[in-house]
């Protein structure tokens, strides 16, 4: 196996679902505006997103963790890019932020969309390609992809691109607010290596039905986070942002402890449970202006298709663990 080859899937993976799929960087861009794209876009994407996922795989492996570790990474990573680089906790008139720019706003910050954003982030921007990693190449899931140089190299290029975007995006948070961010996601990440790997795991095995179950979980889940919060903004914001993060446990909860002991092929399905109402979403919602978004869905259903094939000879993969 192609250690170089697994980095660059993740990072496409990553940049694939939580960019191109949703239509938050247009691929039409590539027509409509190729330097802007070429030069500015894929290069930021790569510094954020495909350093982000590689440094969290990375580190799980190296501390021999497993989801909760990946997943607590995920929302600290979710912290940094859309807090520190995008600046999105803060814009009251991002478009993608929409009307959690105003609702749920305490003291400048989208809180609302802060709790959202960073769920979305760590289950789909974080694990969701690590999961297809682990699915394709299972006999890589216990091995570094990189050195200590080379994650040297990928840290500070994360970091370069960080402090680039917080440098140029409008929006820009006062100075306290950028030190509690990254206090935020350093206490995330210190927690992070001391949590246990069978977090919420069951003391028994769940059988039967399995796969129909995670299949319904992953399609409500996007749903759940994305277009279920925007219907209820008639209630108070701290009762949606309890809402927002008590349904991710409870949703987390119900996976692991249904899938623990499972084939890779209940991960596989739980995947393209996950992915489906993204992919509706970029069709029917984006498509218009973005019809060549159908590529970045194509490319994803074809990881998938080859998540699902893999799935039925690697028996021997704990998926969740």
């Amino acid at each position: 196996m192609n250690r170089g080859r697994l980095a660059i899937f993740l990072a496409l993976t990553s940049i694939t679902i939580a960019e191109f799929v949703t239509g938050a960087t247009p691929l039409t861009k590539i027509v409509t505006d190729p330097g802007s794209f070429f030069f500015f876009s894929i290069p930021t994407l790569f510094g954020i997103y495909g350093c982000g996922v590689i440094l969290i795989r990375e580190a799980a492996v190296a501390w021999g963790k497993g989801w909760p570790t990946i997943l607590m990474l995920g929302i600290a990573y979710g912290i940094l890019e859309e807090g520190v680089a995008a600046h999105t906790f803060f814009d009251p008139v991002n478009s993608t932020v929409g009307v959690f720019g105003s609702y749920g706003r305490v003291l400048g910050v989208n809180t609302t969309w802060a709790i959202e954003i960073s769920i979305f982030h760590a289950a789909f921007s974080i694990a969701l390609p690590i999961l297809f990693s682990r699915l394709i190449w299972p006999g890589m899931n216990n091995f570094r992809i990189t050195g200590r140089k080379g994650i040297i190299t990928i840290l500070s290029l994360y970091l370069f691109t960080l402090t680039v975007l917080d440098a140029i995006l409008p929006h820009r948070p006062p100075f306290i607010y950028s030190v509690a961010l990254f206090a935020s996601a350093g206490i995330l990440t210190y927690l992070s290596r001391r949590v246990p790997n069978n977090l919420f795991a069951p003391g028994k095995l769940h059988r039967g039905g399995i796969n129909a179950k995670l299949l319904i979980a992953g399609l409500l889940f996007f749903p759940f986070i994305v277009a279920l919060p925007r219907l209820q903004t008639a209630l108070p914001p701290v009762i949606l942002n309890v809402e927002l993060i008590l349904g991710s446990v409870v949703a987390y909860w119900f996976i692991i402890t249904r899938i623990r002991g499972k084939s890779p092929r209940a991960s596989a399905v739980l995947a393209i449970g996950l992915t489906a109402p993204m992919m509706l979403f970029g069709l029917v919602v984006d498509l218009t202006r973005n019809p060549l978004g159908i590529v970045a869905i194509f490319a994803l259903i074809c990881v998938e298709l080859v998540s699902l094939r893999a799935s039925k000879t690697n028996y021997e993969y704990a998926a969740i663990s």
